[in-house]
């Protein structure tokens, strides 16, 4: 049998706090996405190389890799997710500095998970609506 084809929006979650990354991930499952994990920087881009994910939401503070350097891989795949940040810590200028590495929203660890899954949603139909227009 070949396995179902589903609707749901695939969204990696790149968090190396076991406890953020396993509680968005239930969170977005309880919202009717698709979702993964991710332990490190390295992990979401060996994992964005072999699957197609429709988001990536990733830590702005990852342990093994800066950020700029996993957008920057994630910018020269052929098949790119929409991108939001999460931040640790809110910083001047880095919702400038997250946009211009390519990122569509930048959203709080501190927010609330129905916020955070808010902004992924806001994002997802937006994307949507370029690809429409294009």
């Amino acid at each position: 049998m070949y396995p179902e084809t589903t609707n749901k929006k695939r969204v990696l979650i790149a968090d190396d706090d076991d406890h953020v990354r396993r509680s968005l991930e239930y969170a977005l499952c309880e919202e009717g996405f698709d979702a993964s994990g991710a332990a490190s920087g390295q992990e979401a881009l060996d994992t964005l190389r072999t699957e197609p994910f429709d988001l990536l939401l990733i830590d702005d503070s990852l342990f093994d890799m800066r950020l700029e350097d996993v957008l920057r891989t994630v910018r020269s795949f052929e098949i790119q997710p929409v991108i939001v940040v999460l931040q640790a810590v809110p910083r001047l200028g880095a919702a400038a500095r997250f946009a211009a590495l390519g990122a569509s929203d930048a959203v709080g660890r501190w927010n609330s998970r129905r916020d955070i899954i808010e902004s992924i949603r806001h994002c997802l139909a937006s994307c949507e609506l370029e690809i429409a227009h294009a």
